[in-house]
């Protein structure tokens, strides 16, 4: 499934409908080893009003909308009709510059600001076995690798 997909499926929702005041401001999902395909989407939707997300789950069946839960800070909309780059392109790119094996991998369409110009990008987070994990920043729009930061999920003292 793609974001667009998602994104057409939950505006017909008469849940997500009722959303007034919110806006789409991420888009996330996980591929595993044994899942290779994106079958399911969870949309954020953000309000500036009352500073608070609601997520909706999306898949090919159903879309479910949460409860209302504090924003962890400001979001910026999400404009999917700017979006030039499919998931399976920045994947492609990514895979190719990733020299290990993923055994997760986390993707998220969002608004960052890079050079204090605020860009439409996928993070895709390539988890591997050794608990690391290798982010990577795509442009949304152009398909440029603007970012790439290697972490140890595994906390050391």
């Amino acid at each position: 499934m793609k974001i667009e997909e998602a994104i057409d499926k939950s505006s017909h929702n008469e849940n997500v409908q009722r959303l007034k005041g919110y806006f789409l401001c991420s888009g996330f999902t996980t591929l595993t080893e044994t899942k290779k395909d994106i079958t399911e989407w969870t949309l954020l939707f953000y309000s500036q009003k009352s500073k608070t997300v609601i997520d909706c789950f999306v898949n090919e069946k159903f879309v479910t909308v949460g409860e209302s839960t504090p924003a962890m800070k400001d979001m910026e909309e999400v404009d999917a009709k700017k979006l030039c780059v499919d998931i399976d392109d920045a994947l492609e790119s990514v895979e190719k510059k990733f020299a290990g094996k993923s055994i997760n991998t986390l993707i998220s369409l969002h608004m960052k600001e890079f050079g204090k110009k605020q860009k439409l990008v996928w993070t895709i987070a390539m988890i591997t076995q050794g608990l690391s994990a290798t982010s990577y920043d795509v442009d949304a729009v152009t398909g440029e690798i603007l970012g790439e930061e290697t972490t140890s999920l595994i906390r050391r003292e």
